[in-house]
């Protein structure tokens, strides 16, 4: 509960201080979550039952926070942007690669979904050999796209599937739920981003749709939290 009253008042904090400076508080938002999940991931495991697929789940958000702060340290110029393009090509790669790989576990290894996988690592390998402009953008719609599709087969599963599972606490359900919200807002921030690049239309438009995208990776993190916090106690 007090994490989410805590939520709420920096929701109201942000929305209290919109237009004052939006990069600044979009990613000091992200750095904070970024860090409070790579906490709860290395914390609550220690306390609590924790299924074997969520042990080694902190290297997703220790990835995170490392990408947020390069971003932090480039708005203050102390890195270049072609540094940082780099790492995040790579980013969006293990962003793919690590949720990509747990959704199959939790679906127990659906043969569809490691072809889905393999066809998207195979797209994204294409973009970067030829070394497609924008490259960053065009990856995170399609490695937000095939997570969305791999979420519908992991829905799809659990709807026909004869095991009474309370979902309100099943922690690759939280986490499938909020994977799936959250690519979905990607998906739909990264297209017109790109829209908005491709056709020179105002440039704090795009840059807002990009901020957008960034609530999507939020979502992502906070279903993480969730799930940890709704673990059960170990007797």
């Amino acid at each position: 509960m007090w994490f989410y009253t805590f939520l709420i008042g920096y929701l109201i904090f942000i929305l209290g201080n919109y237009g004052k400076d939006d990069f600044f508080l979009i990613h000091y938002t992200s750095i904070a979550l970024y860090f409070f999940t790579l906490y709860i991931s290395l914390s609550i495991p220690k306390k609590r039952n924790t299924p074997s697929y969520l042990k080694k789940f902190y290297w997703y958000p220790l990835v995170g926070c490392l990408i947020m702060v390069l971003a932090i340290l480039v708005k203050l110029g102390f890195l270049t942007f072609r540094l940082v393009d780099c790492i995040n090509d790579i980013s969006v790669f293990f962003h793919f690669v690590f949720l990509g790989r747990f959704i199959y576990v939790v679906s127990n290894k659906m043969k569809i979904q490691k072809i889905i996988c393999l066809c998207v690592l195979a797209i994204m390998l294409f973009f970067v050999f030829y070394n497609i402009s924008n490259y960053f953008n065009l990856a995170t719609s399609i490695s937000s796209t095939g997570l969305f599709i791999l979420c519908i087969f992991y829905f799809y599963q659990l709807l026909n599937s004869s095991l009474n599972l309370k979902l309100i606490i099943d922690p690759s359900f939280i986490i499938c739920c909020g994977i799936f919200m959250g690519s979905g807002i990607l998906i739909i921030s990264s297209w017109i981003h790109k829209y908005f690049q491709t056709h020179k239309i105002d440039f704090n438009m795009g840059f807002s749709f990009a901020a957008v995208g960034t609530v999507g990776f939020l979502i992502i993190y906070i279903s993480i939290i969730t799930a940890f916090l709704r673990l059960p106690s170990k007797n």
